[in-house]
């Protein structure tokens, strides 16, 4: 594509391939790296973590969905 575009252009060459230049637009730009999203304030630590699993795994919540409890 990028030869053909070298040539003839790239809106020419998106035509006669059928491909939005758009797309050939967006393939140049380099990925940005996934950045790590932080951990809420507010989120459960892994021994709450497994307090709520065992309450809802238990023998006395045992046909309820966890909405329920």
């Amino acid at each position: 594509m990028s030869e053909l575009a070298a040539q003839i252009g790239v809106k020419s060459a998106c035509e006669a391939l059928n491909v939005p230049r758009s797309q050939v637009y967006r393939a140049r730009q380099p990925k940005p790296e996934p950045q790590l999203r932080p951990t809420p304030c507010h989120a459960l630590s892994s021994q709450e973590k497994a307090v709520v699993r065992e309450a809802l795994t238990s023998e006395r919540f045992m046909d309820q969905t966890p909405r329920q409890v």
